[in-house]
């Protein structure tokens, strides 16, 4: 767990609260954002549900714009998952409203996280995953620092097919450590 918030030059990083239901059905019914994720595009119930959850889990983090008038705790954009796993280490996931691809916000955010993570000194690496075809998240992970160590064949089923199958897919393994990640970083 890291401590929050986290202000960035765009961003506001913070724990999630009940109220941010809707903007998370914004992103999480949109077919195209969750085509790499584990589950189908969510309802707003499931969703309400959800934003519940996630205010109580200190490793889904939201991602707002800043604050102001209208959103006084800023309005959610997407979500930075930063779990913490064996031997010091930290597992990273991001998920973004597809209005706001292509900006930057994501690997702002992840920086953001990681930064925090390792100045924290409770983390000494930082994990990540994507599927092969998920092209634009294994840029960021490259963007951000990582390195990819390896492809793991066929090593999870997140879908089934039309029998109840499971559909095994590969999956990219990126990491980083702290002193790897401090030496990129420094001005």
């Amino acid at each position: 767990m890291i401590t929050l918030p986290i202000r960035t030059e765009r961003l506001y990083l913070r724990r999630f609260l009940p109220e941010d239901a809707e903007n998370l059905y914004a992103y999480l019914s949109d077919e195209e954002t969750v085509r790499f994720e584990p589950y189908p595009p969510l309802d707003p119930e499931t969703c309400r549900a959800e934003a519940e959850e996630r205010a109580e889990n200190p490793d889904f983090i939201a991602v707002c714009t800043p604050p102001d008038d209208k959103h006084p705790a800023g309005m959610l954009i997407g979500h930075v998952f930063f779990s913490p796993c064996a031997f010091m280490g930290a597992e990273l996931a991001y998920v973004f409203n597809r209005a706001y691809w292509h900006r930057g916000y994501a690997a702002e955010a992840c920086r953001a996280v990681m930064e925090r993570a390792f100045a924290e000194g409770e983390t000494r690496r930082v994990v990540a995953m994507c599927d092969p075809e998920n092209i634009a998240s294994w840029h960021l992970m490259e963007r951000i620092g990582m390195r990819r160590e390896g492809r793991l064949i066929k090593n999870m089923a997140l879908h089934t097919d039309e029998n109840g199958n499971p559909v095994w897919q590969d999956t990219f393994l990126y990491a980083v450590l702290k002193d790897e990640y401090q030496i990129k970083n420094q001005p």
